[in-house]
């Protein structure tokens, strides 16, 4: 067992690596003179909407959330119908940890269109839920007013009367159900069901996370090599759950 864990957490690390320091820098490199165009033209021409949604895409993939958001929504004021614009704004959302505000959005957007991006604003509202879990502690009281309203969970208003603990388990119920609609989409997804280990264990429901570790380590050894290199990280986290 030890073996394993430590094969495990050698390629995990070769899997993380990169992903900050060096990496920034190169897509800041790689992205920085059509960033600076895209900005010369929507200077030029403010009200380009299709301009601002690529400066809103470049921005969020160099981690400039904020600055992707300002861009995204002057685009979606020019076209307000736009699912794509939508799905960007969430994910701005979710990258500034307003986790709340992205599950909302990205559930409205899995409703709207389920077929949608082959499902994944379903993957990625679960994981502003699973996000809301372990930090709800500042995010719960920092949204009272929008729980109280009703507006922070999908399964209707929150009991006035409930305890965090109700308002916890209610989130991690919302990141389950989530996750069982994408993962019965996605059958060879590894990512969606160590997510739903996750909430299980959450839950209480160890017996059903290890089921469902198994399962992922299962479909991992059963996906073509190329799928398995895009899953990889997410198959060295089901690994480490032994």
């Amino acid at each position: 067992m030890l073996g394993v864990l430590m094969i495990a957490g050698v390629a995990y690390g070769v899997v993380t690596i990169g992903r900050t320091g060096p990496y920034l820098a190169w897509l800041v490199a790689r992205h920085g003179r059509q960033t600076r165009a895209l900005e010369a033209l929507v200077r030029a021409n403010p009200a380009d909407a299709t301009a601002h949604r690529d400066l809103a895409q470049l921005w969020l993939v160099r981690r400039r959330p904020r600055r992707a958001l300002d861009h995204a929504e002057r685009a979606l004021a020019r076209e307000p119908d736009d699912i794509e614009l939508r799905y960007l704004i969430a994910q701005c959302r979710l990258a500034l940890g307003e986790h709340a505000v992205a599950a909302e959005a990205l559930q409205a957007i899995a409703a709207r269109d389920p077929r949608f991006r082959y499902g994944e604003p379903t993957l990625r509202a679960a994981d502003a839920l699973y996000a809301l879990g372990p930090r709800a502690g500042w995010q719960v009281r920092r949204l009272r007013v929008r729980m109280r309203s009703g507006c922070a969970s999908s399964r209707g208003p929150i009991d006035r009367k409930g305890t965090w603990k109700r308002t916890l388990h209610r989130f991690w119920a919302d990141a389950e159900a989530a996750l069982r609609r994408f993962a019965e989409r996605n059958q060879s997804s590894v990512e969606a069901r160590v997510k739903l280990a996750r909430c299980l264990t959450e839950r209480g429901d160890r017996a059903g996370a290890r089921a469902m570790t198994a399962e992922a380590r299962s479909i991992y050894r059963e996906l073509p090599r190329f799928q398995q290199r895009a899953q990889r990280g997410w198959y060295v986290r089901a690994l480490i759950a032994i």
